[in-house]
């Protein structure tokens, strides 16, 4: 079993969402989970053109792409020659994982946002300097949830040989997309019992 590479690590990014007069309107109105749901939607969606009250500047999570150098494992053993396949790819399991709560993210950033920036409204009727303050700590605060297991593999490759019982030192070379090796190591002393199956378990960072 090869584990090569890691997993996609989330990053920051920040996108302007249009919230409309009849946005604020049905917030003050108490309909804000809706509102909320809705403005997020504008998200790479098109939206009606209106004049835009005020552009919502929210932080989320994305995941930034990544592959790893290593596109297969070569193994040799006593003369026995063989390649990894890939078994599970747990970059594309994370991404299509979190494309599914995205929405549902970003729908509790935008409620967050759109509450914070309610408050603001209210402050600056009674104090102007209070209110840009306010608004400053707000904008400044907004911060994506870039949490997650960066340690995991980016993909899960198995590769088998067939050998004669007795100690055997393995040979592993890590390959390129154009099959040029890249990485090169020796796991040694690799004991084959008699009908017996031996796994053995190899980390590729790069």
């Amino acid at each position: 079993f090869s584990e090569v590479g890691f997993v996609p690590r989330k990053i920051q990014e920040e996108v302007d969402l249009p919230i409309f007069k009849d946005d604020i309107n049905r917030g003050k109105c108490g309909d804000m989970a809706h509102v909320s749901v809705q403005i997020a939607h504008r998200y790479r969606v098109p939206y009606r053109s209106e004049k835009v009250e005020y552009w919502l500047r929210a932080a989320i999570p994305v995941y930034q792409p990544t592959a790893p150098r290593t596109h297969t494992v070569q193994f040799r053993a006593s003369g026995q020659t063989g390649r990894t396949e890939p078994a599970e790819n747990l970059a594309s399991i994370a991404q299509v994982t979190f494309q599914h709560k995205q929405p549902a993210i970003l729908a509790r950033t935008v409620a967050r946002g759109f509450a914070k920036y309610l408050a603001y409204k209210g402050v600056k009727k009674k104090n102007k300097v209070l209110g840009f303050l306010t608004n400053l700590v707000n904008v400044s605060t907004e911060i994506a949830d870039t949490r997650s297991w960066v340690s995991l593999p980016h993909t899960i490759q198995i590769g088998r040989l067939t050998l004669p019982p007795g100690v055997h030192t393995l040979t592993l070379e890590a390959l390129d997309d154009r099959g040029t090796v890249i990485a090169t190591e020796k796991l040694e002393g690799i004991e084959i019992r008699p009908g017996k199956r031996t796994f053995l378990n190899h980390r590729i960072y790069q």
